[in-house]
């Protein structure tokens, strides 16, 4: 995995701004999608502080192993794993739970006795953006297209969002 980056808004910045790049210059964008990426990156800031922390950044029951008997067995499908912020495994989820759903979020974060802060909510937002941006260019790319409208979808949402976050 390397070593792990000590700025994490500079690194969710750079990391989001070079996928929207490459999102543009393979013209999978519309101009209001365009928009609310870059409405996410102008939120990394809220980065400012967090170090990365080692992640699977797939995170989901399909990746989980479970023994016959029920017990936990562990964890698989790795290929996505690396230094990231922490909010990052909570981007990923199927059927993009937390975008439709965020009282689910919530209901976890009570679960653990605590809020889920402002500062929580707004790294969500760029994370789930990131995803949304990823899907949108590992589907276009690799011709799986029912994950690239995903992500358009959830850019969609997200839009309105991140507007409201400002």
């Amino acid at each position: 995995m390397g070593d792990a980056p000590r700025d994490a808004a500079k690194c969710v910045s750079e990391r989001l701004s070079r996928d929207l790049e490459r999102a543009q210059r393979g013209k999978y964008l519309t101009h209001d999608e365009i928009a609310t990426v870059q409405a996410a990156v102008d939120l990394t800031p809220a980065f400012k502080g967090e170090r990365p922390v080692p992640c699977h950044r797939d995170y989901c029951p399909a990746n989980w192993l479970v023994s016959r008997d029920g017990r936990w067995a562990g964890v698989f499908d790795l290929e996505f794993s690396g230094w990231d912020v922490r909010v990052a495994d909570f981007t990923r989820d199927p059927d993009w739970a937390w975008i439709r759903r965020p009282d689910l979020l919530e209901a976890f974060f009570a679960g653990y006795g605590r809020p889920f802060s402002p500062k929580e909510k707004l790294q969500l937002l760029v994370g789930h953006t990131e995803y949304a941006l990823g899907a949108i260019i590992w589907g276009r790319e690799s011709r799986y297209f029912g994950f690239e409208r995903e992500g358009h979808e959830a850019l969609a949402r997200l839009n309105r969002l991140l507007r409201s976050a400002r």
